[in-house]
């Protein structure tokens, strides 16, 4: 079994030749907008920010859209 990071156009090309089972994907835009807000509330120029676990996905040859 292999496993890839990040739905990019080569690991999309991967999975439909089924050289890799597995893709995990998540929101980079999300991350870096929660590590920003990380940053800013570190500096005093923002209240608590919520700690939150954001959504893995994994994607497979199966639920690839």
């Amino acid at each position: 079994m292999r496993i890839a990071h990040d739905l990019d156009d080569d690991n999309r090309t991967l999975l439909r030749a089924r050289k890799i089972s597995a893709v995990l994907h998540h929101d980079l835009r999300a991350d870096a907008d929660i590590a920003g807000r990380m940053i800013i509330q570190a500096h005093g120029g923002m209240s608590r920010v919520a700690p939150s676990m954001l959504a893995i996905r994994v994607v497979t040859p199966h639920n690839m859209a």
